[in-house]
Protein backbone atom coordinates (compact mmCIF):
# COMPACT_ATOMS: atom_id res chain seq x y z
CA UNK A 1 0.00 0.00 0.00
CA UNK A 2 1.37 3.40 -0.96
CA UNK A 3 1.21 5.96 1.80
CA UNK A 4 2.95 9.14 2.84
CA UNK A 5 5.88 8.92 5.25
CA UNK A 6 5.21 10.07 8.82
CA UNK A 7 7.56 13.05 8.60
CA UNK A 8 5.58 14.46 5.64
CA UNK A 9 2.29 13.90 7.47
CA UNK A 10 3.78 15.66 10.49
CA UNK A 11 4.93 18.62 8.37
CA UNK A 12 1.51 18.94 6.74
CA UNK A 13 -0.27 18.82 10.10
CA UNK A 14 2.05 21.51 11.49
CA UNK A 15 1.24 23.83 8.60
CA UNK A 16 -2.52 23.58 9.08
CA UNK A 17 -3.60 26.40 11.39
CA UNK A 18 -7.36 26.04 11.40
CA UNK A 19 -8.73 23.59 14.00
CA UNK A 20 -11.53 22.30 11.77
CA UNK A 21 -9.08 21.63 8.95
CA UNK A 22 -6.76 19.59 11.14
CA UNK A 23 -9.69 17.57 12.52
CA UNK A 24 -10.82 16.87 8.95
CA UNK A 25 -7.24 15.94 8.03
CA UNK A 26 -7.14 13.53 10.96
CA UNK A 27 -10.39 11.84 9.86
CA UNK A 28 -9.08 11.07 6.35
CA UNK A 29 -7.88 7.57 7.24
CA UNK A 30 -6.63 5.36 10.07
CA UNK A 31 -2.97 6.10 9.49
CA UNK A 32 -3.48 9.87 9.82
CA UNK A 33 -5.74 9.32 12.82
CA UNK A 34 -2.87 7.62 14.69
CA UNK A 35 -0.21 10.13 13.71
CA UNK A 36 -2.09 13.33 14.68
CA UNK A 37 -2.55 13.45 18.42
CA UNK A 38 -5.40 15.11 20.26
CA UNK A 39 -2.73 17.22 22.00
CA UNK A 40 -1.97 18.85 18.63
CA UNK A 41 -5.64 19.69 18.14
CA UNK A 42 -5.95 21.12 21.67
CA UNK A 43 -2.82 23.20 21.13
CA UNK A 44 -4.23 24.63 17.89
CA UNK A 45 -7.50 25.52 19.65
CA UNK A 46 -5.67 27.36 22.42
CA UNK A 47 -3.39 29.28 20.08
CA UNK A 48 -6.36 30.34 17.99
CA UNK A 49 -8.18 31.57 21.09
CA UNK A 50 -5.20 33.41 22.61
CA UNK A 51 -3.90 35.00 19.40
CA UNK A 52 -7.24 36.66 18.75
CA UNK A 53 -6.84 40.44 18.99
CA UNK A 54 -8.73 42.19 21.77
CA UNK A 55 -10.73 45.27 20.84
CA UNK A 56 -12.09 47.71 23.38
CA UNK A 57 -15.07 49.95 22.76
CA UNK A 58 -14.21 52.65 25.29
CA UNK A 59 -11.01 53.87 26.89
CA UNK A 60 -9.94 51.69 29.83
CA UNK A 61 -9.21 54.72 32.00
CA UNK A 62 -12.08 54.78 34.49
CA UNK A 63 -11.84 58.57 34.82
CA UNK A 64 -11.57 59.23 31.08
CA UNK A 65 -14.74 61.30 31.05
CA UNK A 66 -13.37 63.74 33.64
CA UNK A 67 -9.76 63.70 32.42
CA UNK A 68 -10.66 64.58 28.82
CA UNK A 69 -13.69 66.80 29.35
CA UNK A 70 -11.78 70.10 29.46
CA UNK A 71 -9.67 69.59 26.33
CA UNK A 72 -12.58 68.27 24.24
CA UNK A 73 -14.92 71.10 25.23
CA UNK A 74 -12.36 73.93 25.15
CA UNK A 75 -10.20 72.95 22.19
CA UNK A 76 -11.50 70.22 19.89
CA UNK A 77 -15.17 71.28 19.97
CA UNK A 78 -14.80 74.94 20.88
CA UNK A 79 -17.29 76.24 18.34
CA UNK A 80 -19.77 73.38 18.57
CA UNK A 81 -22.47 74.70 20.86
CA UNK A 82 -24.28 71.37 21.13
CA UNK A 83 -21.29 69.16 21.94
CA UNK A 84 -22.04 66.66 24.71
CA UNK A 85 -18.95 65.09 26.22
CA UNK A 86 -18.82 61.31 26.68
CA UNK A 87 -16.41 58.53 27.62
CA UNK A 88 -13.95 58.49 24.71
CA UNK A 89 -13.52 55.48 22.40
CA UNK A 90 -10.28 53.53 22.65
CA UNK A 91 -7.70 53.62 19.88
CA UNK A 92 -7.15 49.84 19.66
CA UNK A 93 -4.80 49.69 16.65
CA UNK A 94 -3.99 53.18 15.47
CA UNK A 95 -1.24 55.41 14.13
CA UNK A 96 1.14 57.20 16.47
CA UNK A 97 3.32 60.06 15.26
CA UNK A 98 6.34 60.83 17.41
CA UNK A 99 8.93 63.37 16.21
CA UNK A 100 7.35 63.36 12.73
CA UNK A 101 7.84 59.61 12.37
CA UNK A 102 4.72 57.48 11.87
CA UNK A 103 4.31 54.18 13.70
CA UNK A 104 1.53 52.05 12.22
CA UNK A 105 -0.86 49.77 14.09
CA UNK A 106 0.29 50.43 17.64
CA UNK A 107 -2.12 48.83 20.08
CA UNK A 108 -3.37 50.82 23.03
CA UNK A 109 -6.63 50.39 24.94
CA UNK A 110 -6.58 54.11 25.87
CA UNK A 111 -8.17 56.99 23.99
CA UNK A 112 -5.83 59.52 22.38
CA UNK A 113 -5.73 62.00 25.28
CA UNK A 114 -5.40 59.38 28.03
CA UNK A 115 -2.59 57.71 26.09
CA UNK A 116 -0.72 61.01 25.84
CA UNK A 117 -1.27 61.91 29.49
CA UNK A 118 -0.80 58.60 31.26
CA UNK A 119 1.46 56.54 29.02
CA UNK A 120 3.61 58.93 27.07
CA UNK A 121 3.88 62.11 29.18
CA UNK A 122 4.31 60.27 32.47
CA UNK A 123 7.87 59.24 31.52
CA UNK A 124 9.07 62.52 29.98
CA UNK A 125 9.50 66.02 31.40
CA UNK A 126 6.50 68.23 30.45
CA UNK A 127 8.72 71.10 29.24
CA UNK A 128 10.32 68.93 26.54
CA UNK A 129 7.02 67.92 24.90
CA UNK A 130 5.08 69.71 22.16
CA UNK A 131 1.59 68.26 21.81
CA UNK A 132 0.14 68.92 18.34
CA UNK A 133 -3.39 68.23 19.63
CA UNK A 134 -4.83 65.85 17.10
CA UNK A 135 -8.17 64.35 18.04
CA UNK A 136 -7.80 61.14 16.02
CA UNK A 137 -4.23 59.92 16.63
CA UNK A 138 -1.26 60.70 18.89
CA UNK A 139 0.97 63.44 17.43
CA UNK A 140 3.80 64.48 19.76
CA UNK A 141 7.20 66.09 19.31
CA UNK A 142 9.75 65.97 22.11
CA UNK A 143 13.34 67.05 22.40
Amino acid sequence: MDSLPYDIIYKISCEINDVLDIISFKKVNKELNNSISSYTIAKKKLTKKHNKPVYYVNCINANCYYDTCEIFEDYYNEYHGRYIHYHQPSQNYNYIKINNKMYNNVFTPYCVECFKNFVFKSNIDETRIVDNLNEYFVDIIYS
